[in-house]
């Protein structure tokens, strides 16, 4: 089940956000927490962070974009430049390099408009999952997958409406089996301890949980069969920790 995404609104959830201009917040790129692991992709908010907007065209990702250059400095005093997605005047989406020392460290941003400073709070996982408003909020953007008794797979996004004001989209646990599949950041590092899934604290099992092999910093995790017991649930919670740290709590509905 690794080859469903709705990647269009996951890397479009990229370019976006609310932070302070003042200084330079970095966050996880998909629910703006202030807390990101090595391998995930995180966002830098700031102000004059480049002269221009632009972004990545090559699954090679470029340590220079726009004359602009992103570094880190890890607990352990090592500096290693990051790769970067996007860069604009307020904004960089970058990868966390694999080998950073967990604990604070500082990012250094140099460009065409002189040199910006933060912190960044480096974890083992830092789970989150991106949503289809791109605020970390509410319906995820993800896709229930329908498994037919045949075999046949169908796949619909979980969310219905426009940008800005998605909702989460009804959907019916007949016919079939129906899982769940999200997509995230920052939990590829997991240990070998089972994740445990629940909605509408129902507890629900995790066929897959990793990387997402297609998309860098992407991961991905499966959820189902969604059990019967859930018909009729409505707007549900699904609460996803991993190795006892929470993700974002997303929203579905079941009808």
């Amino acid at each position: 089940m690794n080859r469903w995404i709705s990647i269009s609104l996951i890397w479009a959830g990229l370019i976006g956000g609310a932070f302070g201009q003042n200084e330079v917040s970095n966050v996880s790129a998909a629910d703006y927490v202030p807390i990101v692991a090595p391998e995930s992709i995180a966002t830098a908010f700031g102000s004059h962070l480049a002269t221009t907007t632009a972004t990545a065209t090559t699954m090679t990702l470029p340590t220079t974009l726009a004359n602009t250059q992103l570094s880190i400095t890890d607990s352990a005093k090592t500096t290693v430049a990051a790769t970067l997605l996007y860069v604009s005047p307020s904004q960089i989406n970058y990868m966390v390099p694999a080998g950073l020392a967990l604990g604070k460290a500082t990012v250094t941003i140099t460009s065409d408009t002189g040199t910006a400073l933060g912190t960044l709070l480096v974890s083992n996982v830092a789970p989150s999952f991106f949503t289809a408003d791109a605020n970390g909020m509410g319906v995820p953007s993800a896709q229930f997958v329908r498994v037919g008794s045949d075999g046949a797979q169908t796949a619909v996004n979980t969310f219905e409406g426009s940008p800005g004001s998605y909702t989460p989209a009804p959907l019916s646990l007949q016919p079939g089996s129906v899982y769940l599949v999200m997509w995230g950041t920052g939990f590829r590092r997991h240990s070998a301890n089972p994740v445990f899934v629940s909605v509408n604290a129902v507890s629900v099992p995790v066929s897959f949980v990793g990387q997402q092999n297609q998309f860098l910093g992407l991961d991905q995790i499966n959820i189902g069969p969604l059990p019967a017991t859930l018909a009729g649930a409505g707007q549900a919670n699904v609460v996803v920790p991993v190795d006892g740290i929470p993700a974002n709590t997303l929203l579905i509905d079941i009808q």
